[in-house]
């Protein structure tokens, strides 16, 4: 089953330029799992059954409040600490869109996918 989490957005200490790191840049994180849900979730309405999508909110408040330089380092490392919620999560695909990046051209964004 897939179970996701979209939009998310947080100002975080993450780029490439000290300004950046200063200021903060705006994000939008959604993550994507595929995960291995048992009868108990979808037929018992039990959350045992399932993962409990809010840790992953919390791991990536948790991972983007430090000062990061590159998408790529953020990207995997909540992807990676994702999947180590649960053995159940088999695959996480993690996407990071910085919102308003330092480029001469206005309305652009920058981002980077990770699956693992």
């Amino acid at each position: 089953m897939k179970i996701g989490l979209a939009k998310m957005y947080f100002t975080a200490p993450l780029g490439v330029y000290e300004e950046e790191r200063i200021s903060g840049n705006d994000l939008e994180v959604s993550i994507l799992m595929d995960v291995d849900v048992r009868e108990k979730a979808y037929l018992h309405d039990n959350l045992e059954g399932t993962v409990d999508y809010t840790h992953c909110h919390k791991i990536c408040a948790s991972i983007l409040e430090k000062p990061i330089h590159l998408l790529e380092y953020a990207a995997f490392a909540i992807a990676k600490a994702t999947k180590e919620i649960s053995p159940r999560i088999h695959i996480v695909h993690v996407k990071i869109t910085k919102l308003h990046p330092p480029l001469a051209v206005q309305g652009a964004q920058t981002y980077v996918e990770v699956v693992l």
